[in-house]
C-alpha cells in the first residue's frame, strides 16, 4: 500500500491549458443561456456521459479503495446515513479511513485540487469562465460505499458535482426557509446564531414531497444554485469531484460601498464612546446615535440624485 505527498499547485495554468475531462462541462457553462436562466435560478443537469470517455474523467482511479489508497491522508470521514446526527472526523492514515469506508462512512478530501494538478487546472478555468477570483473556488473529492452518502443539508456556496465512478442519487430542493444562507447548515445540527436571525419557518429533517430526485452516472454533472437543500445516497461505489463557489453577495457590495462613502465624514471616521462612558450618559449616547442614523440617511439620498458611488 503506497501513499503519495500532497501536491500543493499555487499558480493558476496557463490559459491556454484547455484539454481535460472537465472541458464539456465548461463549455456549456460558458453558454449565454447557463448566465442568462440558470446560474443561482435553478438546478440543472449535464447528461455528459454520452460524449465523455469515463475513464478520462476519473483521472485514472478504479474504486474509492484505490483513491484512498493513491492519495494518502488525511481524510475527513462521515457516517453512515442513519438517521442519526451525523459525525464528521479526520483521520490520519489510510488504514482508518479504509476500516471507516468498509463501515460504511462515506469519506471526503477537501482541496483535492492540491493532490490532484489537473484538478487545480480545471478550478482555474471555471473561475476565469465565471470572472471570479479562483481563490474563492473550494474543491472536494467525495466517496461513498454503497448507502452512504451526505445527510440533508445546505451549503452557503454554488455547487457544481461531477461523477467520477459509480451511481449516486440526489435529492434536492429550493430553501424556502432561508433562502441565500451566509452558512452551512446540516440536519439536525443547532442552528448558528447568525442563520438562526434569518430563518421565516422551521428546517425540513429530510426531504418533502416537493423535492426532485436524480441519479448521476460517470460523466454527468450537477449544477445546484446557492443555498439549495440537498442529501446524496451512493448506489454503487462512489467517487465524485465537487467545486464550491463563493460568489460575492449584494450585501458585501453594498456594505463596501457604504464604507467607502461613511469614511469622507469626519463623524464616522471618529472612536466610538467607551462602553463605561454610553452607561454613564445614555440620554447623549442615544442622541448621538440617532444622528449618526440621520446623516447616514442623508447620504444614502445623495446617492440617489448623484449616482451611485463606484
Amino acid at each position: 500500500m503506497t501513499t503519495s505527498q500532497s501536491n500543493d499547485v499555487s499558480a493558476p495554468p496557463s490559459t491556454a491549458e484547455i484539454c481535460g475531462w472537465w472541458v464539456p462541462y465548461w463549455a456549456r457553462l460558458s453558454e449565454p443561456q447557463f448566465f442568462k436562466e440558470i446560474f443561482g435560478a435553478t438546478p440543472f443537469v449535464f447528461r455528459e456521459s454520452q460524449y465523455v470517455d469515463s475513464s478520462r474523467v476519473c483521472c485514472g482511479f478504479s474504486d474509492p479503495l484505490d483513491v484512498l489508497n493513491r492519495l494518502g491522508g488525511p481524510v475527513n470521514v462521515i457516517s453512515p446515513r442513519d438517521g442519526s446526527r451525523p459525525i464528521e472526523k479526520t483521520v490520519q492514515t489510510i488504514e482508518e479511513a479504509t476500516a471507516a469506508y468498509d463501515s460504511g462512512w462515506a469519506a471526503a478530501v477537501p482541496d483535492i485540487d492540491r493532490r490532484i494538478p489537473d484538478v487545480h487546472t480545471a478550478r482555474c478555468l471555471l473561475a476565469e469562465i465565471l470572472e471570479i477570483p479562483w481563490a474563492t473556488i473550494r474543491t472536494g473529492l467525495f466517496l461513498a460505499p454503497p448507502g452512504g452518502g451526505l445527510a440533508y443539508h445546505f451549503d452557503a456556496r454554488h455547487i457544481f458535482s461531477i461523477q467520477w465512478l459509480g451511481e449516486k442519487r440526489w435529492v434536492y430542493e429550493p430553501n424556502t426557509q432561508a433562502p441565500y444562507p451566509l452558512e452551512n447548515h446540516v440536519r439536525p445540527h443547532v442552528l448558528p446564531d447568525q442563520l438562526s436571525r434569518y430563518v421565516t419557518a422551521p428546517f425540513p429533517d429530510r426531504p418533502t414531497s416537493e423535492a426532485m430526485s436524480v441519479i448521476l452516472r460517470p460523466g454527468s454533472a450537477l449544477y445546484l444554485p446557492l443555498g439549495y437543500w440537498h442529501e446524496t445516497e451512493a448506489l454503487t461505489p462512489s467517487v465524485s469531484v465537487s467545486f464550491g463557489v463563493d460568489v460575492p453577495r449584494v450585501l458585501d457590495r453594498w456594505l463596501e460601498r457604504l464604507r467607502e462613502c461613511l469614511l469622507t465624514e469626519p463623524r464616522f471616521r471618529n472612536s466610538q464612546p467607551l462602553p463605561k462612558t454610553m452607561a454613564l450618559c445614555p440620554e447623549e449616547t442615544q442622541a448621538a446615535q440617532i444622528d449618526e442614523l440621520n446623516l447616514l440617511f442623508e447620504l444614502v439620498a445623495a446617492w440617489k440624485k448623484g449616482g451611485l458611488p463606484p
